[in-house]
């Protein structure tokens, strides 16, 4: 009986370890968006990278709003400890400019008269290197401190 107790225990898990892999999920969401941008884009349709562009503004801006939700409620959770809740604090103040820019790209190039040309390709790979960069520093040091409370 105590092995069953401790394997369904070991089956349960927190809720920040839950929003965690939902969060990577999404992030992979967000890279194959951004393959499809880019793949229309070079093929020279610009009306599917638009659309592909608006998706991924609408799933961009809905994990974003998220993220700052559930962060904040985590902040405020007595049970998560310092070393977690300072992760959390530090990814709050430093991301606000990437946020920014990642908004108001998906902003300026989702409308339906922008221009994607090379400006839009220039601008493309940077906010794509900005939110890669960002993602991995998420993954590798927020929600793997998430899934070990």
């Amino acid at each position: 009986m105590e092995s069953k107790k401790m394997a369904l225990f070991g089956l349960i898990k927190s809720k920040e370890h839950k929003l965690a892999t939902k969060w990577e999920k999404e992030h992979v969401a967000l890279v194959e968006l951004a393959g499809k941008i880019i793949a229309a884009y070079a093929s020279g349709d610009t009306a599917l990278a638009k659309l592909e562009i608006k998706k991924m503004g609408k799933a961009a801006s809905e994990h974003v709003m998220n993220e700052d939700l559930e962060f904040m409620k985590l902040e405020k959770k007595a049970k998560l400890d310092d070393k977690t809740k300072a992760k959390i604090q530090e990814f709050q103040k430093t991301f606000k400019k990437d946020k920014l820019a990642l908004l108001s790209f998906l902003a300026k190039y989702g409308q339906d008269d922008s221009v994607l040309d090379g400006e839009f390709f220039d601008d493309f790979n940077t906010i794509i290197e900005v939110v890669s960069d960002r993602i991995k520093y998420e993954e590798e040091n927020l929600y793997k401190l998430m899934k070990d409370n």
